[in-house]
């Protein structure tokens, strides 16, 4: 007679690859290489970088509220701004990346997303951008941090905002582009691969 505990959750009967459909529902068993038939491959890849970006949003979470910008702003790559208020610049078109690497954009952005929902606290938008934005470097794709102010609404709570963005497209932080004008961007160009 197996042991069973008196409070345990019933187990769910899907399937743990479904499970993670909320984390990447853009990338099919078919365009990811590194799957076997079971979809195990898939899972632990797919764990491995949800405790990659919980690592990133814990590091940015104490980056962002113990240290000033000026110390942590170099590894978010090439700053670009004024101190007078600009209209945020256009990203080249979503045509411009190839699919893959967008698809990994936006697998990364989910597993930001899923970190901060298994992180006590709340996370920011701040730092959950920062945090993508160390994560898309690490996987040499390129991107932008913008930081923004609320064009009518300067005392609510959402009144600054920060997001990441790959070719336009928000993928941490989403909000109303033309509601808010930059402070500052921070972009990190496509990397040219040393090839020997």
């Amino acid at each position: 007679m197996a042991f069973q505990r008196k409070n345990a959750l019933p187990r769910s009967k899907a399937s743990p690859v479904s499970s993670w459909r909320r984390v990447s529902p853009n990338l099919s068993d078919q365009q990811d290489g590194r799957l076997d038939s079971s979809g195990g491959a898939r899972i632990w890849w797919l764990r491995f970088n949800v405790l990659k970006a919980t690592l990133a949003l814990t590091a940015a979470r104490l980056v962002v509220s113990c240290l000033p910008l000026r110390t942590w702003s170099p590894v978010l790559g090439a700053m670009s701004g004024s101190p007078v208020a600009t209209q945020i610049p256009e990203s080249p078109p979503a045509e411009a990346f190839d699919g893959p690497r967008h698809a990994h954009a936006r697998l990364l952005a989910g597993c930001v997303e899923r970190a901060a929902e298994r992180l006590p606290g709340t996370s920011k938008c701040l730092p959950k951008a920062v945090a993508l934005q160390v994560l898309l470097r690490l996987a040499w794709i390129p991107s932008r941090l913008v930081i923004a102010f609320h064009v009518t609404d300067r005392t609510g709570p959402d009144a600054y905002h920060a997001w990441t963005e790959v070719c336009g497209e928000m993928l941490v932080g989403e909000c109303n582009r033309a509601e808010y004008r930059s402070i500052m961007t921070f972009d990190q160009p496509r990397p040219v691969r040393d090839r020997t």
